[in-house]
C-alpha cells in the first residue's frame, strides 16, 4: 500500500488511496470500493461494518427484502453494486 501517497488527503484503505491518487481530492468522480466505504463509514462512526452479497443477503431482512428483490445484478464475482450495512452507536 505504500505505492500511493498521502496527496492531497491521507486514506487507509487501499481502495482510499487509489481513489485519492486518480481523482484528486474528489476533483472528479469518485471509485468507491468496498474498502473505500468502510473506511467512509467508519470515519463518520458507523460500526459492524459489512459488504452484503448484492440481492442475495442483508443482516436486516425486514428492512432491505423488498429493495433486494428489485437487485438486478447476478455477477456475484464481479458485481456492479456495492452493498454496504452498518450501524450508527
Amino acid at each position: 500500500m505504500n505505492w500511493f501517497g498521502d496527496f492531497p488527503e491521507r486514506r487507509r484503505s487501499i481502495g482510499g488511496k487509489l481513489a485519492n491518487f486518480i481523482f484528486c481530492k474528489n476533483e472528479h468522480l469518485t471509485l468507491l470500493t468496498a474498502s473505500f466505504l468502510e473506511e467512509l463509514l467508519a470515519d463518520a462512526g458507523f460500526v459492524n461494518i459489512v459488504a452484503c452479497l448484492v440481492a442475495r443477503e442483508t443482516r436486516s431482512p425486514n428492512y432491505f427484502k423488498d429493495c433486494l428483490a428489485l437487485e438486478e445484478d447476478s455477477d456475484y464475482e464481479c458485481p456492479h453494486t456495492i452493498v454496504m450495512e452498518a450501524l450508527k452507536p
